[in-house]
């Protein structure tokens, strides 16, 4: 019975890292950013992947639910409204194997905008 959790990290943008660009370039609709997670695990393809992003006060502002892909590499566009910049949001990533065991990586970011 596998009772070990896969393993998982944010690799991009990498935790740490000050947003500065919005995909879409339109700012009035809010901060749209590219994050990419991967596992180094084979059994993780195919499998439901979610990703919360919460804000200073501990709000969660956006959310995704994507599936990883058979290479172990999944990404998702999230959006975000900064009501002042900078801006601080903590990213919250939680993937699963087929057994069903779990994975969460967090990650901090700042939006200057």
């Amino acid at each position: 019975v596998d009772t070990a959790p896969p393993r998982c990290q944010l690799v991009s943008p990498a935790p740490g890292t000050t947003i500065t660009w919005d995909d879409d370039h339109d700012p009035r609709n809010g901060v749209q950013f590219a994050l990419t997670a991967r596992s180094p695990d084979r059994d993780v393809s195919g499998e439901p992947v979610s990703v919360a992003i919460v804000d200073n006060r501990g709000a969660t502002v956006s959310t995704s639910t994507s599936t990883m892909g058979m290479d172990g590499t999944v990404s998702d566009e999230m959006t975000v409204i900064p009501l002042t910049t900078p801006a601080r949001y903590s990213a919250a990533l939680t993937m699963h194997d087929h057994a069903g065991n779990a994975c969460v990586a967090v990650g901090s970011y700042s939006v200057l905008q």
